[in-house]
């Protein structure tokens, strides 16, 4: 199961563009998307635990709320955390997942699909 895991997460990191030469004219986008599959992976680990645990640190505070305008005002904060996180994943994940297909649509003359 580990093994596929670590296939999975090679294939998304270092998909290849198809139709893009490394020493073409295009070339220095291929090196923006290594780039990016190499910092995106790190970013979302760190926005995720920080992000986790603002929202423990929240949760204690609205749990240890004295008044109810604390209460309220610690849940709506940790809506928002929620709200952010998911929507900061969701983008990350996007870009990484679909990179490959994104390219080829908004330069179809210089990146050519694989025939």
């Amino acid at each position: 199961m580990f093994n596929l895991a670590v296939n999975f997460l090679n294939k998304l990191m270092f998909a290849d563009i198809p139709g893009i030469q490394e020493n073409g004219p295009w070339g220095w986008v291929l090196t923006v998307v290594d780039a990016i599959n190499a910092v995106l992976w790190p970013i979302l680990i760190v926005v995720g635990a920080a992000g986790s645990i603002y929202a423990v640190i929240i949760g204690v505070n609205m749990a240890r709320a004295d008044s109810t305008e604390k209460r309220e005002e610690a849940k709506k904060r940790l809506i928002n955390v929620i709200v952010g996180l998911a929507i900061i994943i969701a983008l990350i994940l996007f870009f990484q997942l679909f990179i490959t297909v994104i390219l080829p649509a908004l330069l179809p003359d210089v990146v050519t699909p694989e025939g």
